[in-house]
């Protein structure tokens, strides 16, 4: 029996179907590893960002609303963090220390006290959650299923989250934040 003829059959078929379904372009692999990356990094800071911030509300603030408020999201948030990093390891992507506009912001909260302190907070919060809801929204889209996952997971506390931070704001008298 003659292998040559079958082996070439195969190969044929195996050619053909590649040729109808080719793998994507390397620029679009690149995208997506872009996306990705990208993904990670924002999370990633916006995530250490609100662990920082609500590790001075739990020490500086001085409304127990807002202390149990940020005692929540920085347990929260820890818990995400960890399974970005877990994402990111496996994605070989390091995450960045939080912004410089996060450090600014950062140091604002330590130089406030007060009701000050408080509503400034808050719309700290209400801006950083913003942002991070927009952000974990598109990535429900992602194509990569790791992203993808975390974002569905992690989105109904971030809802979770903005209606808490709304409670508090108006526990504490607080004005609507400006958008």
């Amino acid at each position: 029996m003659n292998v040559l003829p079958s082996v070439t059959a195969v190969l044929a078929v195996s050619l053909g179907l590649a040729a109808q379904n080719p793998p994507p372009p390397a620029s679009s692999r690149a995208a997506v590893k872009h996306e990705v990356r990208e993904f990670i990094r924002a999370a990633g800071e916006s995530g250490q960002a609100e662990v920082a911030f609500a590790g001075i509300a739990k020490q500086r603030s001085q409304q127990a609303v807002v202390r149990d408020l940020a005692a929540r999201l920085e347990r929260e948030q820890k818990a995400t963090n960890q399974e970005l990093v877990t994402l990111a390891k496996a994605r070989r992507v390091d995450i960045p220390e939080m912004t410089a506009a996060d450090r600014v912001a950062q140091r604002t909260l330590e130089g406030l006290s007060g009701a000050a302190f408080d509503r400034e907070l808050i719309v700290m919060m209400v801006r950083g959650h913003d942002a991070s809801l927009a952000l974990f929204s598109a990535a429900v889209k992602s194509t990569d299923a790791g992203v993808r996952a975390l974002a569905e997971k992690t989105l109904p506390a971030l809802r979770a989250h903005i209606e808490a931070i709304e409670r508090a704001r108006k526990a504490i008298g607080g004005t609507d934040p400006p958008k």
